[in-house]
């Protein structure tokens, strides 16, 4: 560059020179033409000069200066997988399912999840050491072998984006291993049933939802067959800067003859029919996100009982159960 910029401030000088000359002439033509081609010349003079080292300056400095240099292209970001899933892992004193206490001691709960395009396949599992209270008032299994399996469902949901909610419909199969044994079905007692279902879910304060299951069939007993409505509110707060989050919720349902046999909602009067208000739910949970994959979840619930089919499962003499664990859940 120094090399380059002297050879440059030479062809400056020069041009400077034969400027400087070629002034020198006109003027000695004008001296000898008269004054008013002097008075012409002194005019055009300057700008030859200023023209000639404008123009070696420009050079010089065009030549200092490096091109710019061309941005590189933004990276494309990178696509959203198609696929995702999960596994996730409850502990949980109790099982406690729409109300109804089905095990009155601790409850392992492992699941799985893939999602693809807003359909999601989940299986999901109950397990127990037990199924009879301590005071022997619910001996809900037939056998005195009780399963450590206690229920398995399987659920394919499909929901959507729609404007401000989140639209879903869906399908659920229920499996109850310890309700198939021949004692059981002698009983009458249901090992295998079905549900539909569809639901909203509103980017609102507090997140309201409202989803309906409609029983489709038991397989021994048409006890199961009903609908349930369900409706409540959830609302995730940030704790501090951390990603962190507490979560209250509340949850109401009404019952529609769904495991509730003619005169089960006051069994005091067999005339209450089968439809009443079934159960509510109180609780609060905690999401510790550990790594961008992996939450612990502690949490409680109060379950309330609202008919007396349902506090008749697990209530003792109470119309309330209050219940928590934690769970672990792994997201790929």
């Amino acid at each position: 560059m120094a090399i380059r910029s002297l050879t440059l401030t030479t062809a400056a000088g020069l041009s400077l020179l034969f400027a400087l000359q070629a002034d020198a002439g006109q003027a000695n033509v004008s001296l000898a033409t008269g004054s008013a081609a002097t008075t012409a010349n002194a005019a055009i003079t300057p700008s030859l000069t200023d023209a000639a080292t404008s123009a070696a300056a420009v050079t010089l400095l065009e030549a200092q200066t490096p091109p710019p240099a061309t941005p590189a292209p933004a990276a494309a970001p990178a696509p959203a997988p198609s696929v995702t899933g999960g596994v996730n892992v409850d502990l949980f004193s109790h099982y406690v399912w729409r109300g109804f206490v089905l095990t009155d001691r601790f409850a392992f709960q492992p699941s799985v999840y893939v999602s693809t395009h807003g359909l999601t396949f989940t299986s999901w599992s109950s397990w127990s050491s037990t199924g009879i209270a301590d005071d022997g008032s619910y001996p809900d299994c037939f056998d005195s072998d009780c399963p450590v399996l206690r229920e398995h469902d399987f659920t394919v949901d499909f929901t959507k984006p729609v404007g401000k909610a989140a639209l879903s419909v869906g399908y659920i199969n229920y499996i109850f291993p310890g309700f198939r044994t021949d004692a059981a079905k002698a009983a009458g007692a249901v090992g295998v049933t079905n549900e539909i279902y569809v639901g909203a879910a509103f980017t609102a304060p507090a997140n309201p939802f409202v989803k309906i299951y409609f029983d489709v069939d038991g397989d021994d007993v048409d006890t199961s067959k009903g609908t349930y409505l369900q409706f409540g509110v959830s609302q995730a707060i940030p704790l501090g800067d951390s990603k962190a989050t507490l979560t209250p919720m509340f949850n109401m349902a009404y019952n529609f003859g769904e495991w509730i046999a003619e005169g089960g909602c006051d069994i005091t009067d067999p005339s209450s029919g089968a439809n009443c208000w079934n159960d509510a739910n109180l609780g609060v949970k905690v999401a510790l996100p550990l790594t961008s994959k992996f939450t612990i979840t502690p949490a409680m619930y109060l379950a309330i009982g609202l008919n007396d089919t349902v506090k008749a499962v697990g209530y003792g003499d109470g119309d309330t159960k209050f219940w928590g664990g934690v769970s672990f859940t792994y997201a790929f």
